[in-house]
């Protein structure tokens, strides 16, 4: 009988943990097709990854410090999951987020020593490790999301009231057909 083996991942990110992100299951239901088969849906990628690189470079996501601070916009977004829920722990956000466990645990070490977050052993179960924001942390937040208003009121400012209404409808139909939840 042939002894079962282990199978050595052959990408980086296998290798180091690295886990998709939650919205992967809508990439995973269906292979994709043969690009060079449709060209009219080769256009629609070209499009697409148009329109990709002017909202990254709109919103600011491919500055090293995002909304001018001295965070990543990985470091942000972590931050920004912190002070919106209860409870979490560093494998629901890499779980969540879709982050390298080993990424994740070097800034969260970071927000440790800098006094932003605290970790705690969850009550039910001792081996779990609960994150929170400390009172720093919830400060620091609060200013990194003024930031963040602030930078989509200057997006949206010189559109009129309807044109803002288009733009955020546009925003919620992209979520609702790639299967985003918005949050």
């Amino acid at each position: 009988m042939p002894v079962a083996r282990a199978v050595k991942p052959k990408r980086r990110s296998e290798r180091v943990g690295f886990a998709p992100p939650a919205a992967a299951p809508l990439a995973a239901a269906r292979p994709p097709p043969p690009v060079a088969a449709y060209p009219a849906l080769a256009e629609r990628i070209a499009a697409m990854r148009r329109f990709n690189r002017f909202y990254t470079r709109l919103i600011g996501v491919l500055d090293r410090r995002h909304l001018r601070s001295p965070y990543s916009l990985a470091e942000v977004r972590v931050l920004y999951e912190l002070a919106h829920r209860e409870g979490l722990s560093a494998a629901q956000l890499v779980r969540e987020l879709g982050l390298d466990p080993g990424y994740l645990s070097r800034f969260l070490a970071v927000f440790v020593r800098r006094g932003l977050m605290r970790r705690k052993r969850a009550p039910g179960d001792r081996r779990r490790l609960v994150l929170s924001l400390t009172p720093a942390g919830r400060r620091g937040f609060v200013a990194l999301d003024r930031a963040a208003a602030g930078d989509i009121a200057r997006i949206l400012g010189p559109l009129s009231e309807v044109e803002q209404r288009r733009v955020i409808a546009a925003m919620a139909t992209i979520a609702d057909l790639l299967g985003g939840s918005g949050s």
